[in-house]
């Protein structure tokens, strides 16, 4: 270990009769056992750092003290000169057998990043880098090992898992689920971060699965993170934008099946309440007088399906004209088969906003 300067010591035994006595450097046991005293001595060459003494009288005379002291000085310094004939400055290294601890300060609102849910990042920290980890309240962790290489991988994984992540920074991180609207991508070990379907590639993506692996590595752009610590991600940023494609786009998802605004599929985005006819025709579920039949017309006198004239006006789902020769179908009335669009299309949208 790198110590200021190098360390050793020496104890002195007492053996006495009446006032004849004998100063012993560097005793034996039994010497101890039947000695009157064990007086250590610990220092460097420039002084003692530590003293000790056990005694069997009842006081020792100042001048045996004073020569303990000097004998101690004198094989306190052959002792210290053999140590500097092997080795007379610390190691750059440790030995690859020595034990290594490592003690670093995470922020105590990390704690919980280091622990995981249930213990299970610092398990399997522990576990695949065979390693010993100690954390306490006040954020100190120790990680304690044998294999130098092991200690150090701990060390980086924890410091980089509690640091802060910021917008702009790029990471190989890899593929740890697959969702209809993105996959979550762990970019550095116990934090994820989410990359949205719209993010992944510049050309429309119907599914994340099509692009994207579990376990696979992927490199990404952080592009925010949130007050909570929430980190949103982007692949195509990283990527060349094809031709045609302006700057800004944010990877819309294209237009909706069956959608309003400028007109869908079928109806032109009308009220699907009111039927799907554009003209003066009136649904077969109008108001009026039913006795002309089952889905008539608001006079009644049409049948089920009977038409008078042309019938070329209602070709159209969406209609044209006065409608007045068109048929309760063509008309816009609610037939089984524009029922079950409709319901196809309910559950088409109410899927999409659940996603």
């Amino acid at each position: 270990m790198p110590i200021a300067s190098p360390v050793a010591g020496a104890g002195i035994g007492l053996i006495r009769r009446g006032d004849d006595y004998r100063l012993l450097t560097d005793m034996q046991g039994v010497e101890d056992f039947m000695g009157y005293m064990d007086f250590k001595i610990a220092g460097t060459s420039q002084g003692v750092t530590a003293l000790q003494m056990d005694t069997k009288t009842h006081g020792v005379p100042v001048s045996v003290l004073a020569e303990a002291l000097e004998k101690g000085r004198a094989g306190r310094l052959h002792i210290l000169e053999a140590m500097n004939a092997v080795i007379s400055t610390p190691r750059q290294d440790l030995s690859a057998y020595a034990p290594r601890m490592v003690c670093i300060t995470v922020p105590e609102t990390k704690i919980g990043l280091v622990i995981g849910p249930g213990g299970k990042n610092v398990r399997g920290l522990q576990t695949d880098y065979e390693v010993s980890v100690d954390i306490e309240d006040d954020g100190t962790v120790r990680i304690f090992g044998i294999d130098p290489e092991n200690v150090k991988k701990v060390t980086d994984i924890i410091s980089e898992m509690t640091r802060e992540i910021e917008a702009g920074e790029v990471f190989t991180g890899k593929v740890v689920t697959i969702t209809d609207f993105g996959a979550f991508i762990e970019i550095i070990p116990g934090r994820d971060g989410l990359l949205h379907i719209s993010d992944i590639a510049w050309e429309r993506v119907e599914k994340t699965e099509d692009v994207l692996k579990i376990g696979e590595e992927v490199q990404v752009k952080v592009v925010s993170v949130d007050g909570d610590g929430k980190v949103r991600l982007s692949r195509k940023e990283l990527l060349p934008r094809p031709e045609g494609i302006p700057a800004s786009s944010s990877g819309d998802r294209g237009p909706r099946r069956g959608g309003g605004g400028g007109g869908g599929r079928r109806g032109g985005g009308n009220d699907r309440s009111r039927g799907r006819s554009g003209g003066s025709s009136s649904s077969s579920r109008s108001g009026g007088d039913r006795s002309g039949g089952e889905r008539s017309g608001g006079d009644g006198s049409g049948g089920e399906r009977a038409s008078s004239g042309s019938g070329d006006a209602g070709d159209s789902p969406s209609g044209g004209g006065s409608g007045e020769g068109s048929s309760a179908r063509d008309a816009g009335g609610p037939s089984l088969d524009n029922r079950d669009d409709s319901m196809r299309g309910k559950a088409y949208f109410r899927q999409k906003r659940d996603q």
